[in-house]
């Protein structure tokens, strides 16, 4: 779900998971996108294990378990959201687990997880943060792919600076974030930048739809309105500022 999301504390989670368990994406993304990032990743096979992190309603998920033959354990701390994983996922029957976690505390042993897949979740605990948290879960020689909010430029209008400082204040550039990779114990392996599609037809346009819908159906909510308009607001920034800030795959080995 958007960064944003993190500043909308009053905002009733009820109806915040009631937005966006109706959109196929909880954010900006593609499975072209998704399948090209594990074009980078070893070779599974059914022993191997996938940890696909706030897995949303599993649009990656799905991805995953029809393009490698490895056991996927999605998790995230919506039963909602899962109960649709669930539904989505039944036909790989129990080669796909859902768990209900925090991502932060997950309740798995170390050093058994093949690849970590974290497809715009991980700034719910910061990027470093998120890369500290499940180091341990991974075998030594893992993959991790992170996507993450991200600079693409050394230098950027100040509007855009003060929109994305106060919405999400650890976004750091491409370069910054491979040092942070490295720093956590990560040898970075790939990175690549999301298209502009991925933003707008697959995420954008589908939350204009929404926020049309709930224009109507919450008329008068003063939660609901301030929620919706932090959704204008970020849509605008990217349409305007583009060119400066995108979603970008990390993938690393754990070493």
């Amino acid at each position: 779900m958007s960064e944003i999301i993190n500043t909308e504390q009053s905002f009733n989670e009820n109806i915040l998971i009631s937005f966006f368990k109706n959109i196929e994406r909880q954010g900006p993304g593609s499975d072209d996108e998704t399948r090209k990032a594990l074009q980078f990743i070893v070779p599974l096979n059914p022993n191997s294990t996938i940890l696909d992190i706030g897995c949303g309603t599993g649009q990656q998920t799905m991805v995953l378990a029809n393009t490698t033959t490895a056991k996927i354990i999605a998790t995230d701390l919506s039963i909602d959201l899962l109960q649709i994983v669930t539904e989505r996922t039944r036909v790989f029957g129990s080669r796909v687990s859902t768990l209900e976690a925090s991502m932060d505390s997950l309740p798995l042993a170390d050093n058994q997880i093949d690849l970590i897949w974290a497809e715009g979740s991980a700034y719910i605990l910061g990027f470093e943060q998120a890369l500290l948290s499940w180091y341990r879960l991974l075998k030594v020689g893992g993959m991790i792919v992170v996507s993450e909010i991200s600079w693409l430029t050394e230098t950027r209008p100040q509007e855009v600076e003060d929109f994305w400082k106060t919405n999400y204040p650890s976004i750091k550039t491409i370069s910054e974030n491979i040092q942070i990779l490295g720093s956590c114990g990560y040898k970075t392996d790939a990175h690549f930048t999301i298209s502009e599609e991925a933003w707008t037809l697959n995420y954008y346009d589908h939350i204009k739809a929404q926020i049309r819908e709930y224009e109507v159906t919450y008329k008068g909510n003063e939660h609901v309105d301030q929620f919706l308009q932090a959704l204008r607001d970020e849509i605008d920034i990217y349409d305007r500022y583009k060119n400066y800030f995108g979603y970008v795959f990390y993938i690393g080995t754990k070493i």
